[in-house]
Formats: structure tokens, sequence, C-alpha cells
């Protein structure tokens, strides 16, 4: 039990308040990073805010689902037609074949 109580104090003295993980640098580069969840304003901001499902403090999570539901239909259809014409351009070069050597024989 005392094992449980010291490592809980441990562990709450090495949380960081936000603001400390807001002054706090990449090792080597001098940058600052956020919290994970803030994106600030710039476009970098935006960018992870989009790969994580919001804008600003909306949740397009399932906007997402729906755009990648949309494109796998349209890539199905897309493969679908491609292959309703080869065929159609197959039958095409097969009749004038046909043709050609219909004509050749008479």
């Amino acid at each position: 039990m005392a094992n449980e109580q010291s490592f809980d104090q441990a562990a709450s003295q090495t949380r960081m308040t936000s603001q400390e993980t807001e002054q706090r640098s990449l090792p080597n580069t001098g940058e600052l990073y956020r919290k994970k969840g803030e994106g600030g304003s710039s476009l970098m901001g935006l960018i992870r805010g989009l790969h994580e499902g919001r804008v600003g403090d909306v949740n397009i999570k399932w906007v997402m689902d729906l755009t990648a539901i949309g494109l796998i239909i349209l890539t199905i259809t897309g493969i679908i037609m491609s292959l309703k014409i080869l065929a159609a351009q197959k039958r095409s070069r097969d009749r004038q074949a046909l043709t050609a050597s219909k004509e050749n024989y008479v």
C-alpha cells in the first residue's frame, strides 16, 4: 500500500501543466511543442487538426468516414466503367477484323 501511494505521489509530481508543456522544447531543435490536442492557428495546426478529425472544436470524424466511403465507391464504379469500355473496344476491334477478313476472302 505504501508503494502505491509513493507511486501516485511521484506520478503527480512528474505531470506537467499545460503551460509547462507549451514551454518545453524538443531536444536538439530548440522548437517548442504543444500539448496533444492543441493545434494553434498555424497551417501545421490545421493539418494536425484534420488528421485528428477536428476543425477547431468541431469533431469531423464522421465527415472523413463518409468521404472515405465515397472514394471507395468512386474507385469501384470507375473500375467497372473502365472494364465495360475495354470490353466494348475489344468487341469493336473483333467486328472490324471479322469484316476485313470477309472482304479479303471474297
